[in-house]
């Protein structure tokens, strides 16, 4: 075979593996996209607060699960909501004394907050000491969820403008969404810079409250990349 015939016959049989190829690849054309980096911020706010409650007791004759179930009675007086016991320990004073120590929390409404402070102080005894540790009022994570869910909803609606500004660009051409893909954004929360900052707050509860609650915001930044194909 010389060289002629066997340069016909690779070509004659790599057009054969070519089509044969096209035939069986379902594969869909490359199509263009564009990529468009979308952003959106808002204000998480909240009309409640988590207040956190420092307990310190003597066991004296009562067991641990007496005084636990004790320090549960007291804290539904000052509100009848789901109160967590975030800490509770267990220790022995100089004198040989069993002590307890623990740290009950709850999201209170604001309004709820006057007086809080005497209403602590009502439920105290000998040998058993609630103190307000903390109010904090900035946003649950549900207010966050809620905003940050508001927010996407805002970035698809730019999605869909900016969709339909492209069209009018591109007469003739179609755009439809790929792919939307959020990245985790950041919160600029309000943080105390020392123990004053908490007894204000503290101190500012032991008072009747006036002019309504105290709306404390967190600024929730939301991303996102958006991948969008073109369709002729």
């Amino acid at each position: 075979m010389n060289c002629k015939k066997l340069f016909g016959f690779i070509l004659c049989f790599s057009l054969l593996i070519g089509t044969s190829l096209a035939e069986t690849c379902n594969c869909p054309p490359p199509q263009d996209k564009v990529i468009l980096q979308l952003q959106s911020e808002s204000w998480a706010k909240t009309t409640t607060a988590n207040v956190s409650i420092n307990i310190d007791g003597v066991l004296d004759k009562l067991s641990v699960n007496q005084i636990r179930d004790e320090i549960m009675h007291k804290l539904a007086k000052i509100s009848d909501g789901d109160w967590q016991i975030s800490s509770f320990s267990q220790t022995q004073n100089v004198s040989g004394l069993e002590e307890v120590h623990a740290v009950a929390e709850l999201r209170m409404p604001q309004s709820n907050l006057s007086g809080l402070q005497a209403q602590v102080k009502d439920i105290s005894r000998p040998g058993l000491n609630f103190k307000v540790a903390n109010i904090d009022f900035s946003p649950s994570f549900d207010d966050i969820q809620n905003t940050q869910g508001s927010l996407r909803e805002k970035i698809y609606n730019l999605v869909t403008a900016e969709m339909q500004r492209l069209e009018k660009v591109y007469p003739g051409h179609k755009f439809a969404i790929h792919a939307v893909n959020f990245i985790p954004g950041f919160f600029s929360m309000p943080v105390p810079e020392n123990d004053s900052y908490m007894m204000r707050n503290i101190k500012a509860m032991a008072a009747p409250m006036v002019g309504g609650v105290l709306n404390v915001g967190t600024k929730v930044h939301m991303d996102a990349i958006i991948e969008l194909l073109i369709k002729s």
